[in-house]
């Protein structure tokens, strides 16, 4: 399956096809995001692309996927239709500044974190390979 995949993206002219699959599997969360109303468990399957790409495109790839989706999710939360349910914004009845800076709070934590597993889970890939590197080259 990811050969004919791989042979596909390769016709289209994309060199590396993980790039694809990071960033379709980004698309699909937003999309289970918008369905499901921005709620803010979801941002924790943002990491499954970005360890993906950790893992098979290294640091600056899995950062990268890293930025791709806090850019995205920030971008959803300030543009969403539905905001009102999803983001307090100061004025409403009831609503204090605290919430509106620990909901931007929340955000920022889940981001830093996002790109801290980004750069370990591609830091120990970088590092395998090397090593894998290493052994081969000493037994040819």
């Amino acid at each position: 399956m990811m050969e004919k995949f791989g042979n596909l993206t390769r016709r289209l002219g994309v060199a590396r096809p993980e790039y694809v699959i990071v960033f379709l599997l980004i698309g699909i969360l937003g999309l289970i995001a918008f369905v499901g109303g921005g709620q803010r468990f979801f941002l924790n399957f943002y990491f499954l692309p970005v360890v993906i790409a950790g893992y098979t495109l290294g640091v600056r790839g899995g950062v990268l996927s890293a930025l791709a989706s806090i850019t995205f999710v920030v971008l959803f939360y300030l543009t969403s239709a539905d905001l009102a349910n999803v983001v307090p914004k100061i004025g409403e009845i009831g609503v204090t500044r605290n919430q509106v800076t620990q909901f931007w709070a929340d955000i920022g934590l889940w981001s830093g974190f996002l790109i801290l597993s980004a750069a370990a889970v591609g830091k120990l890939y970088e590092r395998s390979d090397l090593a894998l590197k290493d052994l081969q080259q000493a037994y040819s």
